[in-house]
């Protein structure tokens, strides 16, 4: 993750600018492999891994409500899927 973006981002469950990185792992480029991305208003964290930022709202990322469902609907999906390709 390039951490000259990270005065661009807002937290996406409180909406906030100001967020802070913590950097475990980086390149000679000063590009984040490993970290955390923490919100100081709302103390969320968001993972870094592999230079990947996962960004997501609680709801979505921490199996919220919204999450469930999609997931029972895939399992659905892959059950009828699967039973109608035998």
């Amino acid at each position: 993750m390039y951490t000259h973006l990270v005065n661009k981002l807002l937290c996406p469950d409180c909406f906030k600018g100001s967020l802070i990185v913590t950097i475990d792992e980086a390149d000679l480029d000063n590009d984040v492999e490993k970290g955390v991305v923490i919100c100081p208003n709302c103390k969320n964290r968001y993972p870094i891994t592999d230079y990947i930022l996962e960004f997501l709202p609680r709801s979505l990322a921490y199996g919220g409500p919204e999450r469930r469902v999609a997931k029972k609907k895939q399992k659905r999906f892959i059950t009828n899927n699967t039973a109608e390709a035998l």
